[in-house]
């Protein structure tokens, strides 16, 4: 599980995925170090300061429909924000890898994707079913991501 796009802080939880939005497992937080937005002295320090990984790995049961949910957050001197979260489905299978990017279209918008990625020499785009789980008025308020 990955960011990219923008650098800022993503949260990643799994689930099985006839649990629609219970009982999720936060896996933790990722960041793209920005390489494609910051200058390279920028991206070299933040590398050095931040305690948040670029990538994380998770197993899950092949044959087993597994949701993935992603949040993404960012806070600066001047402004705060989130988008998402991000709730998907997908069916892993047996001695696959797999690649859950949550992708940053800016600092409004976001999506995620998934790709299997067991011959690193191609990505290969997995379909996915979106979810959707409910927020209160006082999470959005908040801007959290209710999960």
């Amino acid at each position: 599980m990955r960011s990219t796009g923008m650098p800022m802080n993503v949260d990643y939880s799994i689930g099985a995925a006839d649990l629609t939005c219970k009982d999720l497992q936060k896996v933790g937080t990722v960041r793209d170090k920005g390489e494609n937005v910051l200058l390279p002295w920028i991206v070299k320090l933040t590398e050095k300061v931040s305690s948040v990984s670029d990538q994380l790995e998770a197993s899950v049961p092949a044959g087993q429909a597994v949701q993935v949910a992603s949040y993404g957050n960012w806070q600066d001197t001047k402004s705060k924000g989130n988008c998402g979260p991000v709730i998907m489905s997908f069916l892993p299978e047996g001695k696959h890898t797999y690649l859950v990017e949550f992708v940053w279209q800016g600092t409004a918008r976001c999506m995620s994707r998934v790709y299997d990625v067991t011959d690193p020499a191609s990505k290969v785009a997995v379909p996915t079913v979106p979810r959707t789980c409910p927020r209160s008025v006082i999470d959005i308020w908040l801007g959290r991501s209710g999960l």
